[in-house]
């Protein structure tokens, strides 16, 4: 087990190495971060999961942004919990990574002003 120290890095080289399936579950996510990490993906990957919060008001403070759309025509299976807090981001059922980044544009340091997270 390592500290990961540069989660956008850590999510995209596995998004890059990934053969056959990603999950990924996240309290918040923002398009813009969901996007970053689709695009890392082959079109080999056939099972695409993402579990979200997804409270009303998570959208209606920005907290959650998500192009279901664009998500669906990816290939993506997105469900919600409504009490979900965990952060957790599975490649292939070999590589975990665990911690407190969130799928958003601040959670993996897309930002210039990203939160400081451990994982």
């Amino acid at each position: 087990m390592k500290e990961i120290h540069n989660i956008k890095y850590e999510l995209l080289h596995n998004a890059d190495k990934a053969e056959s399936s990603i999950k990924i579950l996240s309290a918040f996510v923002t398009n813009n971060a969901f996007k970053v990490i689709n695009e890392e993906l082959s079109n080999s990957i056939v099972d695409r999961v993402i579990v979200m919060r997804g409270r009303l008001d998570d959208f209606i403070t920005g907290s959650t942004n998500f192009d279901f759309e664009y998500a669906f025509q990816s290939n993506w299976k997105v469900f919600f919990n409504f009490e979900l807090h965990a952060k957790n981001y599975l490649f292939d059922e070999k590589c975990l990574i665990v911690g407190s980044s969130n799928l958003t544009s601040s959670g993996i340091g897309l930002d210039d002003n990203s939160n400081i997270e451990d994982n």
